[in-house]
């Protein structure tokens, strides 16, 4: 009698912990991302990287992305460090945040390094 109780306990044991087990690679799940792949800055920082690799002349201080890809509130601009009047013109400022659409910004310089962010 102590035998079959013993394995009836045994048998109850074994079939609770079988949820535990894990018997091959876990799938993984596409909606569980919890970093961000990269920031604002730093996708803009790419751009501007990019743009010179590619031989594009920033001197002008253009808008550089207009929005940041996956970030419709942020843009990215190229200026001056002191800031110059060509910085100030139109035709190099990110409309969207000019607009008011966008919000948020990154500044570079023309050789990539930040000025600022707001």
């Amino acid at each position: 009698m102590a035998l079959a109780r013993f394995a009836s306990v045994l048998a109850v044991c074994l079939f609770l912990s079988m949820g535990c087990l894990q018997l091959g690679p876990a799938e993984p799940n596409p909606n569980l991302s919890l970093t961000r792949v990269s920031s604002p800055t730093d996708t803009c920082v790419k751009a501007c990287r990019s743009a010179l690799a590619l031989g594009q002349n920033l001197d002008a201080g253009p808008c550089l992305l207009n929005p940041i890809p996956d970030e419709p509130r942020w843009v990215c601009d190229i200026a001056h460090s002191p800031r110059e009047a060509i910085d100030d013109e139109p035709a190099n400022q990110c409309s969207l945040y000019a607009d008011g659409k966008a919000d948020r910004f990154v500044e570079l310089t023309p050789q990539c390094e930040l000025i600022r962010t707001r």
